[in-house]
């Protein structure tokens, strides 16, 4: 299967200049637009300050939900060291582990601080992350010089109010791994990788299948159905949930994670395949990336949550 997989994702290659999603960098929120032509990180970067000021003129408005990177492959310290479980584990089998054992431990923050952790904070206002090479995501993170393409995981925190009270599911994929967990309940593990306890109580369909040419898609098709139905969540639009989200690498390959909402009784358009056309879960009026073949069909202008970030603590 590993080597189907690696022979699928040879073809879908694609540069950072497609990656397009809401990033949040030192308290202030950025959207990194796509670029018409390959783009390396530096440009894409060079392009931050004039998007903001876009944004502000179009009165961009919400919350973040607070984020960091930690490095599964490196030990906290200073300097970090090496992680010795790489002589007998590869770095997609320690990030597995590594991340079932923080789902297990309750998400204990502790299980996570003896890794190294990006010293630049991460903040999303969308977890919606087009695809690139695993190599150039850490860059996108903000830490591509001391963190490597694989064995990697992002943990967003933050309280949010669904746009509406109703019955709500988390819809999501990602190559490698993507957790949600709700008021301390996990809703979502819609990785290829499965790293938590998750049971979907959504008889059928479990998956959507969206048609995306992308060797990643394939193999989550394959191993999930495609994109995993989160489990039924009754939601108060007065009221605020903790929300926590992981999204992760852990082979030399690409990268993507696609995270949107579906509220029962919801009327959807749908895909040439039959698939609903879901709103992008977004907690601020950021900018939409473009639809493409290279991401599955949203819903245009979906309905914002609102949200409030929880400060992570600083790693010892």
């Amino acid at each position: 299967m590993l080597m189907n997989r690696l022979v699928l994702n040879r073809f879908v290659r694609l540069p950072l200049g497609l990656l397009v999603f809401a990033l949040r960098l030192h308290a202030q929120t950025v959207a990194v637009e796509a670029s018409p032509a390959p783009a390396t990180v530096p440009a894409v970067r060079a392009s931050v300050s004039a998007t903001v000021e876009a944004g502000a003129e179009r009165g961009v408005t919400g919350g973040r939900l607070v984020g960091h990177l930690y490095d599964f492959k490196q030990l906290a310290g200073s300097p970090p060291q090496p992680n010795p479980d790489l002589q007998t584990l590869e770095p997609l089998a320690l990030a597995e582990r590594e991340i079932r054992l923080f789902t297990e431990r309750d998400w204990r923050p502790e299980t996570l601080q003896r890794f190294f952790r990006s010293p630049r904070r991460v903040d999303a206002t969308q977890i919606f992350f087009p695809v690139v090479s695993a190599e150039e995501a850490p860059r996108v993170f903000d830490a591509g010089e001391r963190i490597e393409e694989s064995g990697w995981v992002v943990h967003f925190r933050g309280r949010v109010s669904p746009p509406a009270s109703g019955r709500f599911r988390f819809v999501g994929g990602c190559d490698d791994f993507l957790v949600v967990r709700l008021n301390g309940k996990i809703v979502l593990d819609g990785g290829i990788h499965e790293t938590s306890a998750f049971a979907s109580d959504r008889s059928s369909p479990r998956a959507y299948a969206y048609p995306l040419d992308l060797g990643g898609n394939h193999v989550l098709i394959h191993q999930r159905g495609g994109f995993v139905v989160g489990h039924a969540m009754d939601l108060r639009q007065d009221e605020t949930y903790e929300i926590e989200i992981l999204v992760g690498e852990g082979l030399k390959d690409e990268f993507f994670a696609f995270l949107f909402f579906e509220q029962e009784g919801g009327v959807y358009a749908k895909d040439k395949a039959g698939n609903p056309v879901l709103p992008i879960f977004r907690v601020a009026d950021t900018p939409p990336p473009p639809q493409g073949q290279f991401v599955p069909p949203f819903q245009d202008n979906g309905p914002i949550w609102r949200a409030w970030p929880i400060e992570l603590g600083a790693q010892e």
